[in-house]
């Protein structure tokens, strides 16, 4: 994972400053904070954000704003 983190540092940016700041998360009580926000933005997100092409774009994906494996992930790379 630290070399996968060290990688992911170097990617382009702009400015070519690479302001990343990456955190693994593990605990699971924060993984589980974590995957109740961002199924909170899903659902705005799939109720009003997104347009119905973009929604019609994503329907033969199957996806939704469920996200379980934030949790059963063993850890969650946050990127900041």
């Amino acid at each position: 994972m630290e070399a996968l983190i060290a990688t992911a540092a170097t990617a382009p940016s702009a400015a070519h400053k690479q302001p990343w700041t990456f955190c693994l998360v593990g605990e699971p009580e924060l993984k589980r904070r974590i995957r109740q926000a961002a199924e909170e933005e899903e659902h705005a997100s799939y109720h009003g954000r997104m347009s119905a092409e973009w929604l019609a774009d994503l329907a033969p994906l199957g996806t939704d704003r469920h996200k379980p494996f934030l949790e059963t992930a063993p850890r969650l790379v946050v990127v900041f």
